[in-house]
């Protein structure tokens, strides 16, 4: 008999149909944000040197590039800081307003 299908299984289709914009995105704020590449490579780093990146489902660069383009969007950072201000400013929003997140109304 076939099982219905997880959440995780949804959420990893729903993440296939969407990474054509996300590459667009994240593409346009590379060629927008100076720092915006030698930041990534920061938080990149910074994870995997906590083992974010060894759990399955977990804490990983695109993750971390996609939340600093959020705060860039919104205002929460600003281009012209330097990578590790905008370093700074991920790990700033994950320490204070990461619950923000999860709140219904976030896009």
């Amino acid at each position: 008999a076939q099982q219905p299908p997880t959440p995780r299984y949804k959420a990893s289709i729903a993440e296939d149909l969407r990474i054509a914009h996300h590459l667009e995105v994240l593409h346009g704020c590379a060629a927008g944000v100076e720092a915006f590449a030698d930041a990534v490579v920061l938080l990149k780093v910074w994870a995997r040197q906590r083992g974010f990146e060894a759990a399955p489902d977990s804490v990983n660069g695109f993750l971390l590039s996609m939340l600093l383009v959020y705060l860039l969007e919104h205002k929460l950072a600003n281009r012209k800081m330097s990578s590790f201000q905008l370093f700074r400013a991920v790990l700033d929003f994950l320490a204070t307003r990461a619950d923000s997140l999860t709140r219904p109304g976030i896009a």
